[in-house]
């Protein structure tokens, strides 16, 4: 009875002063036969209402990033062809031989030996992001990457390749292994920014030297005109500026706003690299007149491209047997990887300790432990005179 009469007296108050329908929104709310004590709205915090004959000001605009952030997005980022992860997600390797009897330092002798595969379990595959594995320099990770086609120059979600990666963080020994493989030098992210860019900025000058040797455009420019030489200047790095400079790089380069390379060096106050791009630009020739060039244009002819597929090349493959080809070759079931021993893991810690050192070297610098054994020296030398 209680029941019945609860639901006439709902419908009730929504018919009051209504059509036939009744809105949904008022239904669940309760706004008509909740007291005001138990609705929810009546605790919400009020929205201040605007105040009578008070200046109208001018409406804010949607906020727009002056540059977006440079993501992927997931429609655009290829998957592979069985259904998996993106191509830079990548699968970690894993060492299948036997700790305990096999290590870095005392791997198999031959591939035979190495009956690990036949009584441990294969653990499951591990995705992870291929510019990790840079950064970290899991060499063995990117070597079972680019045997199974995943190209050298794949960009993450950030539009980075593993090049511009091993850059950035300074790693040179995956920077020469990724150029081993074939990486573009000269590819450039969402901002413009070629791997040279990214050496610059971090101020190692071998990996600057490597990427200059590969082919590396030293005037390449960023989004905001930026320049290599810039980004050396901004580092404060004097070995990077000065071989950037005998390389080749035009320190009367502008940004967009145009500023050139002493401007920004003034900025950042190095006096060291103001000196070295102010000689540099000193030492320019002036810019001579346009009009008084002589006349006259050298075209220059393209060579002829050469066909690689030739047909009697091909006839005698044929003949020979060498297009059917049957590949004997004997795959263990386990293969020992090449992971660093000790003696390369101390000699790389030894040239990294050298690169990120000081460029200061100070004849009568020393260390507390040397200070104070030499001045225990010249006491005992004093009092024993």
């Amino acid at each position: 009875m209680s029941t019945s009469c609860q639901t006439s007296g709902l419908i009730s108050a929504h018919e009051k002063g209504r059509q036939e329908d009744v809105n949904i929104n008022d239904f669940i709310k309760g706004v008509k036969y909740i007291k005001k004590p138990f609705l929810l709205s009546s605790y919400m915090p009020k929205k201040k209402k605007g105040e009578k004959g008070g200046k109208v000001g001018k409406k804010k605009g949607k906020f727009v990033l002056p540059v977006p952030v440079c993501t992927q997005p997931l429609e655009v980022m290829t998957r592979r062809p069985d259904g998996g992860p993106p191509h830079f997600m990548i699968e970690t390797y894993y060492n299948p031989s036997d700790i305990r009897r096999f290590d870095p330092d005392h791997p198999p002798a031959h591939p035979i030996m190495n009956d690990s595969g036949w009584y441990m379990e294969k653990p499951e595959k591990v995705y992870v992001s291929i510019n990790y594995c840079v950064k970290s320099g899991d060499l063995e990770s990117l070597d079972l990457a680019f045997s199974r086609g995943v190209p050298v120059d794949v960009h993450d979600q950030f539009y980075k390749t593993p090049l511009m990666v091993a850059c950035s963080s300074g790693n040179y020994e995956v920077a020469q292994y990724l150029l081993g493989h074939g990486a573009d030098v000269n590819m450039s992210d969402g901002f413009l920014w070629t791997p040279l860019h990214h050496a610059a900025y971090t101020g190692d000058v071998e990996l600057i030297e490597l990427l200059v040797k590969a082919g590396a455009a030293v005037d390449a420019q960023a989004l905001g005109g930026g320049t290599p030489l810039m980004r050396a200047i901004e580092s404060s790095k004097p070995a990077c500026v000065d071989f950037l400079i005998k390389a080749g790089a035009r320190v009367n380069a502008e940004t967009n706003k145009g500023h050139n390379c002493l401007d920004v060096a003034r900025a950042f106050g190095d006096s060291r690299v103001i000196n070295l791009v102010k000689d540099k630009m000193d030492s320019l020739p002036k810019p001579k007149d346009p009009g008084k060039g002589k006349g006259g244009n050298n075209q220059k002819t393209k060579p002829a491209k050469v066909k690689v597929k030739n047909v009697i090349l091909q006839n005698t493959r044929i003949t020979t047997g060498k297009t059917s080809t049957v590949d004997i070759t004997f795959v263990p079931k386990t293969v020992w990887g090449k992971p660093p021993s000790t003696q390369q893991l101390m000699s790389h810690i030894d040239r990294r300790k050298q690169n990120f050192s000081l460029e200061v070297d100070l004849d009568d610098l020393l260390m507390p432990f040397n200070r104070n054994i030499q001045r225990k020296i010249l006491e005992l030398t004093e009092q024993m005179d």
